[in-house]
């Protein structure tokens, strides 16, 4: 922190504190997590003076986290629960003042985010029950624009998606021949085609509290008839908006970790 006199006031000293975005919205994802985004690298970070906090009856007991630079930009650095949230529970988030201090030498000041994790009533889950593809074939979860929301690998047949909101949703299976987790454009020097990409035919509403098993059969009609007028053609991003959409697609890819079965277990 760096401490100025305002003009035309000599016995007044304004202190200036190194600017910080905290990303703690008050309905919390139960797959979410808490992010810091600053102007600047950091120099310092002292965790012992980051606190975060569950609401137990009417006290406040400390939880154990993790603080992780984010990969995509080094001037984010993202907090994870190390057990998860707890449906319908209240959390909250207090900083200490010179907890991060930032590469010019400025510190934060202290701050504090109260947010309440979502019931799991909030949410639906859709499952498919996918045929004619190999074992290395992911699915993605598509918004009503086409950009990815989810990713999750088809196992024994299965690709499930759980603590979805409300809302539609379409799908894209990719027959991921080299069992890289990405789709190949293919090599046409050594005659290598792109990998399949079949789309779920049409896009599905999801309500809150709710399951959906879809039967999928990738071969049951032409590719030409697959793809659902409803999804439109996404238009190329600015470098921001993509590192943005990378952030909300890993929050989001995050619940698959919740549970590997189907239905919900708590």
């Amino acid at each position: 922190m760096e401490k100025k006199r305002k003009k035309g006031d000599a016995d007044t000293i304004q202190t200036v504190f190194l600017p910080i975005d905290v990303y703690a919205p008050s309905s919390m994802d139960v797959y979410d997590y808490l992010t810091f985004t600053f102007k600047e690298p950091l120099s310092r970070i002292d965790t012992a003076s980051i606190h975060l906090r569950q609401k137990v009856d009417t006290l406040w007991e400390d939880r154990v986290f993790t603080l992780q630079r984010d990969s995509l930009d080094h001037k984010i650095y993202n907090l994870y629960p190390v057990e998860d949230w707890l449906f319908d529970g209240t959390y909250a988030l207090d900083v200490d003042s010179m907890a991060f201090q930032g590469l010019y030498g400025l510190f934060t000041d202290k701050l504090r985010k109260e947010f309440k994790v979502k019931k799991q009533e909030d949410y639906g889950a859709i499952f498919f029950d996918v045929s004619g593809v190999d074992s290395t074939a992911f699915v993605e979860l598509l918004d009503a624009q086409e950009k990815v929301l989810r990713t999750v690998p088809v196992v024994d047949g299965k690709a499930d998606f759980y603590f979805l909101s409300p809302g539609k949703y379409g799908a894209r299976l990719v027959n991921d021949r080299n069992g890289n987790g990405v789709w190949d454009t293919g090599n046409y020097s050594v005659k290598l085609q792109p990998e399949e990409v079949y789309y779920y035919w049409q896009v599905l509403e999801l309500k809150a509290n709710f399951e959906l098993t879809q039967t999928w059969d990738i071969q049951d009609r032409s590719l030409d008839k697959q793809k659902p007028d409803e999804l439109k053609k996404q238009k190329p991003d600015e470098d921001k908006k993509k590192r943005r959409n990378e952030r909300e697609k890993n929050r989001n890819n995050a619940s698959g970790s919740r549970n590997s079965g189907r239905g919900y277990s708590y």
